[in-house]
C-alpha cells in the first residue's frame, strides 16, 4: 500500500501534492502504513481516505480495493455512511475517541453484501493547528469470532433445551464447565452445585465406577467412548440409585489440542427395568409351560398309580366270587386307592375354587389347639401304619368336655373345616418327606396377636431357592422318576391360599437339604372371645332307614352301584336314567327322597328340580343334588333351583345315609 499511496495523483483531490501536506498528516500515513494492524484514515473536510496492507483482507475481492484509495468516504461507503458518518462527525467535532466491539456493519465486498463484525476506535489526528484534521481508524474483523460465538450460544440453546443429558468437562481433573439442565436432573443436583467443579468433587459418588479411566482414556487417545445400559450409582434426594446410561464420551479439539470431553446420555433406566419386567414375564412363561408339562406327566401318573390295583383287585373279586379270604383286604385295597383319587381331585377343585376366589369361609369360634390336635389324630395312620416315623403334639392333646375351653386355649375366628384342611396337608406333607424312624414336631403357641403352629420334621429338607417356590403350583422337590412319594404339587399352594383367606402367613425355613424343614402357620388371634354357634344338628329330626328313595343319574353304573348301596343299608330305592322317566316317577311314586344327577341331558338336575318344586306333591320333597359339579357357583344354582342338599361324588355311603336320616324336608345344605 506504501507504493500504492506513492503512486496515487493526489494532486486530483483535494489535498494536492503530497509535498504540500501538512507534517501530522505525513507522520500519521508513515505510522498506518507500516503498521501490521489494520488501519484506515479519513482527512479533512471531503474525508479522503488512506488504509493499510492489513486492512486489505477486509475489503475482500473484486471490491472496494484499490479504488477506495484516495475516494471521498461518501463515495466509497454508500451502504455504511448513515451509521458510521456520526460517528465520524463526532470525532472531527473535537470529540472522544470512540470503540466498539463485535459491532455489525456490513459492507459490499467479494460481489455482495457481506454482514461483518468488526471491532474499532476512531480516534482524532490533530493538524499543526492543533486542530481536528482527521479520523484514524485501528480496527480488526472479527465476523469469524462472532459467528462462532453466535453458533456456540445457538448450540448452547440446543444443549440446554435437549432432552437428553449434555455435560462438557475440562482438563484431566474433568472441570465441569457446561450442564444441561436435563444431565442437572438426572444427577440429582443444581447448576450451582456443579459448574466450575471437579466431576468427582461434584458427584463423589461416581468416583470408583469406572468413569475416571473411560474420561481418561478419551483425554489421552482421542478415541471416542459409546456406552450402551452402563449402570452407575448415583445420590438422589438422600437415596442412592441405580441409573442405567446409554452415553458417548467425545473428545473436543480446540487449537490443534484434546482440550476437554464432551458427554451426551440418555437415562434407560425405565427401558431396562421393561425390558427385564418382559423377560422376567417370559421367562415365568416358559417356567409355567415347563411345570404345566410336568404337572400333566405327573397326573397322568398318579392317576395311573390307583387305577392299576383298582384294575388288579376287580379282576381279583371277578375270579374269586368275593367268597374267599382276599375280600377284606381287596376291598380295604379298592377303598384307599378311590380314597387318594378323590384326595387328588379335591385338591385340584380346591385350587381352582381359590384362584377365582369362589371359596367363602363360615367363620366361627375355633379353640385352635384343639383343631390342631384333631387333625393331628386324623393323619396319625400316615405315621404309623406303613413306615414308623414319629409325630409328637406339644403341647399334647386331650378330650374335653363340649362347649369347655382347654387350658391355655388360643381362639380365633375362622373356618375350623378349612383350617383343618390346611393344618392336615402340612402334616401329610411332613410325613411324605420325612424318613422311617424320623420326628414331625408340632406345636401351637400364641405370639402377641398371632397364633403360631409350627410342624417341624428330620426329613430331607429344602435348598434356599426352594423356600419360596415350595408355596407354588406343581411345585415339588423332587419330580423325578425316582421321587419317593406321589401327590400333585397342590398340598402346601392350597395351604397358603387357605391361611391368607384367614388374613394369615405361612413361612418355611431348612438349613439346607438333609437338615429337615419347619413350616410356619401364623393366623390372626386378637384377644377377647367369640359367640358359640349352636353345637350342629341341634334341633335335627332323626328318622329311620326304610325311606324311599329315587336314583337318578343318566351313568347307569353310577346309578344301579349307588342303589345297591342304599338298598343293603336298608331303604326302598328305585333307579332312573334319564330326565323325563324321572319326572313320571318322582309323581307316581311320591319318593321321600331323590338324589338327583345335574349334568344329564336333554333335562338337566337344574330343570328336573324346578319341574317337580311346581307341582303340588313336590313341594315338601326331599331333593337333593347328587353331582361331580362342586364348585360354589353350582351350589349356588342348586339353591336357586329349589334343592335341599348338594352332595359332590363321590360320597362316603356314612355321610349320605347319615343325611338322609336327618334332613328333614326343607332343610337346607351344603
Amino acid at each position: 500500500m506504501g507504493r500504492l499511496t506513492r503512486q496515487f495523483d493526489w494532486t486530483t483531490t483535494t489535498l494536492g501534492s503530497p509535498d504540500q501536506w501538512p507534517q501530522s498528516l505525513r507522520i500519521t500515513l508513515s505510522i498506518l502504513l507500516n503498521a501490521r494492524f489494520p488501519m484506515f484514515l479519513w482527512w479533512g473536510p471531503d474525508l479522503m481516505q488512506f488504509y493499510n496492507d492489513a486492512y486489505r483482507p477486509s475489503l475482500g475481492e473484486n471490491g472496494k480495493h484499490p479504488t477506495a484509495l484516495g475516494q471521498k468516504g461518501v463515495e466509497c461507503w454508500p451502504e455504511i455512511w448513515p451509521t458510521i458518518k456520526p460517528l465520524i462527525d463526532q470525532v472531527m467535532a473535537g470529540g472522544e475517541a470512540t470503540w466498539n466491539e463485535n459491532q455489525l456493519v456490513p459492507i459490499y465486498r467479494n460481489g455482495r453484501l457481506d454482514d461483518v463484525y468488526w471491532t474499532f476506535g476512531y480516534s482524532p489526528v490533530l493538524d499543526e493547528a492543533g486542530e481536528v484534521g482527521g479520523v484514524l481508524v485501528v480496527c480488526q474483523e472479527t465476523t469469524a469470532v462472532v459467528q462462532k460465538e453466535e453458533a456456540n450460544q445457538r448450540l448452547r440453546g440446543l444443549f440446554e433445551q435437549a432432552p437428553v443429558a449434555i455435560a462438557t468437562f475440562r482438563g484431566p481433573q474433568f472441570i465441569i464447565n457446561f450442564a444441561n439442565p436435563t444431565v442437572c436432573e438426572l444427577w440429582g443436583r443444581s447448576m450451582e452445585q456443579v459448574l466450575g467443579k471437579p466431576l468427582f468433587e461434584a458427584l463423589p459418588e461416581a468416583a470408583g465406577q469406572g468413569f475416571e479411566e473411560r474420561l481418561t482414556g478419551v483425554l489421552q487417545t482421542g478415541e471416542p467412548f459409546l456406552g450402551n445400559e452402563l449402570p452407575s450409582q448415583i445420590d438422589r434426594d438422600g437415596q442412592r440409585v441405580t441409573v442405567y446410561w446409554n452415553f458417548v464420551y467425545e473428545p473436543l479439539h480446540e487449537y490443534g489440542h484434546i482440550t476437554g470431553i464432551t458427554v451426551v446420555a440418555t437415562d434407560v433406566s425405565e427401558q431396562v427395568a421393561a425390558r427385564r419386567t418382559v423377560e422376567r414375564s417370559e421367562q415365568n412363561l416358559r417356567e409355567a409351560d415347563r411345570r404345566k408339562e410336568e404337572f400333566l406327566a405327573m397326573l397322568g401318573h398318579e392317576l395311573r398309580n390307583p387305577l392299576a390295583p383298582l384294575h388288579h383287585s376287580l379282576q381279583l373279586l371277578r375270579l374269586t366270587g368275593g367268597k374267599d379270604q382276599t375280600l377284606t383286604p381287596t376291598v380295604d385295597l379298592m377303598t384307599r386307592q378311590v380314597n387318594y383319587l378323590v384326595r387328588m381331585v379335591d385338591d385340584l377343585l380346591d385350587v381352582s375354587r381359590i384362584n377365582q376366589g369362589k371359596v367363602e369361609l363360615r367363620r366361627e369360634r375355633i379353640e385352635l389347639r384343639e383343631l390342631v390336635a384333631q387333625a393331628v389324630k386324623v393323619v396319625r395312620p400316615l405315621y404309623y401304619d406303613a413306615d414308623e416315623r414319629e409325630l409328637n403334639l406339644t403341647p399334647p392333646g386331650r378330650e374335653i368336655a363340649p362347649n369347655q375351653d382347654r387350658p391355655n386355649a388360643i381362639h380365633l375366628n375362622g373356618d375350623a373345616t378349612r383350617l383343618t384342611q390346611a393344618i392336615t396337608n402340612l402334616l401329610t406333607n411332613a410325613a411324605k418327606y420325612t424318613q422311617p424312624g424320623g420326628h414331625v414336631r408340632v406345636s401351637v403357641e400364641r405370639a402377641g396377636e398371632e397364633a403360631v403352629v409350627r410342624v417341624a420334621d428330620d426329613g430331607i429338607g429344602l435348598e434356599a431357592d426352594q423356600l419360596v417356590s415350595i408355596f407354588e403350583m406343581f411345585v415339588q422337590v423332587n419330580t423325578g422318576l425316582d421321587r419317593p412319594q406321589g401327590g400333585l404339587g397342590l398340598g402346601l399352594t392350597v395351604v397358603k391360599r387357605l391361611v391368607e383367606l384367614h388374613g394369615g402367613r405361612v413361612a418355611v425355613q431348612s438349613a439346607g437339604l438333609g437338615q429337615g424343614s419347619e413350616f410356619l402357620v401364623y393366623l390372626p388371634a386378637p384377644a377377647g372371645t367369640f359367640e358359640s354357634p349352636q353345637p350342629p344338628g341341634a334341633g335335627t329330626k332323626q328318622a329311620a332307614t326304610g325311606r324311599r328313595v329315587l336314583v337318578v343319574d343318566d351313568n347307569k353304573d353310577a346309578a344301579t352301584t349307588l342303589s345297591m348301596l342304599l338298598k343293603l343299608s336298608g331303604y326302598e330305592v328305585h333307579t332312573r336314567y334319564g330326565g323325563r322317566e324321572a319326572i313320571e316317577a318322582a309323581g307316581s311314586l311320591q319318593p321321600d327322597v331323590v338324589l338327583l344327577d345335574i349334568g344329564m341331558p336333554v333335562l338337566n338336575g337344574y330343570d328336573i328340580c324346578r319341574l317337580i318344586r311346581e307341582q303340588p306333591w313336590g313341594q315338601s320333597m326331599v331333593l337333593i343334588a347328587l353331582t361331580g359339579y362342586g364348585q360354589e357357583d353350582d351350589k349356588r344354582r342348586s339353591r336357586e333351583a329349589g334343592f335341599d342338599a348338594h352332595l359332590v361324588k363321590p360320597v362316603g355311603l356314612a355321610d349320605l345315609t347319615q343325611l338322609l336320616n336327618t334332613l328333614p324336608p326343607g332343610q337346607t345344605t351344603d
